[in-house]
């Protein structure tokens, strides 16, 4: 099975929905064609994607494969929440202290995720975007991203 990708939706309900998307399209038309349909296109901040992270790494099927941040040049910065991350999926690390330590790094040094890669144990790797594009090669994928960002939306 080749590469997948999705772009996230919020319907008329306000639930999301991931809609496949071929990345060969006309990314703007297929919005237009997703927009008539009454979607809205979800886009990912920082805090969301923090949250969405934290959400995906509670299973222990699931583990931070790679961060990527909109100044991918600042390989200190993206080092350092790696590590936080995984001192998080240790257990040495809560919920409140990555948020602490993440929002001073966002604020004080203009850091902003761009991207997340998880690896489930049974489905591979996904990475998401925070344009909420997402890629996998296992459409199994689809209803995990959908569950772990409610939850994290909610949070």
């Amino acid at each position: 099975m080749g590469r997948l990708s999705f772009k996230l939706f919020r319907n008329n309900a306000r639930k999301f929905v991931a809609k496949p998307f071929d990345m060969a399209d006309s990314y703007y038309s297929f919005l237009k064609q997703m927009n008539g349909e009454g979607l809205t296109q979800f886009l990912l901040t920082s805090d969301t994607m923090i949250n969405l992270l934290l959400s995906f790494l509670h299973s222990k099927n699931n583990h931070l494969v790679g961060i990527t941040l909109y100044d991918d040049d600042d390989i200190e910065a993206k080092e350092h929440i790696t590590k936080l991350f995984k001192a998080y999926e240790d257990g040495l690390l809560d919920e409140d202290d990555i948020h602490f330590r993440l929002d001073y790094l966002e604020s004080e040094h203009s850091i902003d995720l761009d991207a997340i890669s998880i690896r489930n144990d049974d489905y591979g790797v996904m990475t998401i975007r925070s344009n909420g594009v997402f890629d996998t090669y296992r459409d199994d994928w689809v209803d995990i991203v959908l569950c772990e960002l409610t939850k994290a939306w909610n949070q």
